[in-house]
């Protein structure tokens, strides 16, 4: 039989809890979670001294979405995050 374990994502916490302290604790004592998959939107890239990052898209458009729409929002976020990046690389 397969074991399954429940976690959280910490993306929860970036606007409202964005201190690793504090998360952990809500994670531990409030939510009772030992399992965490940690989101990159509570690390600063630049201060972290890696020389190369993959920053990786997860978009989940409705199932009901039509696909050309799903398409031209996905082509539109990609312009989007190649401008930002190429926008950062220059500055």
């Amino acid at each position: 039989m397969t074991s399954y374990r429940l976690g959280i994502n910490t993306c929860f916490a970036v606007k409202r809890w964005p201190q690793p302290e504090r998360w952990a604790r809500l994670v531990r004592d409030e939510l009772r979670l030992d399992l965490v998959q940690h989101s990159l939107d509570l690390v600063d890239l630049d201060a972290s001294g890696a020389a190369d990052v993959a920053l990786i898209l997860e978009i989940i458009p409705p199932f009901e979405q039509d696909d050309d729409q799903v398409l031209d929002d996905l082509r539109q976020s990609v312009d989007y995050w190649r401008a930002g990046l190429a926008e950062h690389a220059g500055g």
